[in-house]
């Protein structure tokens, strides 16, 4: 989960990718991805 948070590391920004992503149900890591393009389900 480090990792994850290494890539965009401002505590406000990680803090509504946990709201964002527990909103969309999806995990971190997940939500991550799909913000940086690489995501399976990229349109």
């Amino acid at each position: 989960m480090v990792s994850e948070k290494a890539l965009w590391v401002t505590p406000e920004t990680h803090h509504k990718a946990k709201v964002e992503a527990a909103k969309a149900g999806l995990s971190i890591r997940s939500f991550i991805e799909k913000l940086l393009g690489g995501g399976s389900g990229a349109c």
